[in-house]
Order: structure tokens, then C-alpha cells, then sequence
């Protein structure tokens, strides 16, 4: 039974160029759901929805007298 050792570093250059490409495609991904992410929020903060992290009050004060 022979092995050829030749092979055997070309598989394991090959995932670690594999691996590289994914994280860059993983990372690129990341990125952008981070824009859709803030051009989302943008659109709420421009239409007057404000967060209650962000200081916006949320609620309505009634008045009634009996």
C-alpha cells in the first residue's frame, strides 16, 4: 500500500483556501446586514418612530376627572 504525501498537501492547502474564501464571503456578509441593518433604522428614525433605548417616550398620559 503506497500513499502519495504530494496529494495530501495539496488537500490541506486546498480547505485552508477554502476556509480564507468563507471567512471573507462570511465577513462580506456580515457587512451587509449590518447596512440593511442601519438603513432600516434610518427609515423608522425619518417616518418619527423613536426607541425607548434612545430616549423616545413611549406612551400616552390621560387626563380624567370623575
Amino acid at each position: 500500500m503506497s500513499f502519495d504525501l504530494q496529494n495530501v498537501r495539496d488537500i490541506g492547502a486546498t480547505n485552508v483556501a477554502m476556509t480564507r474564501q468563507h471567512a471573507i464571503f462570511m465577513e462580506a456578509a456580515r457587512s451587509d446586514r449590518k447596512v440593511t441593518k442601519a438603513r432600516n433604522i434610518a427609515d423608522l428614525l425619518e417616518r418619527g418612530h423613536r426607541s425607548s433605548k434612545s430616549g423616545g417616550l413611549q406612551g400616552v398620559v390621560i387626563d380624567l376627572k370623575a
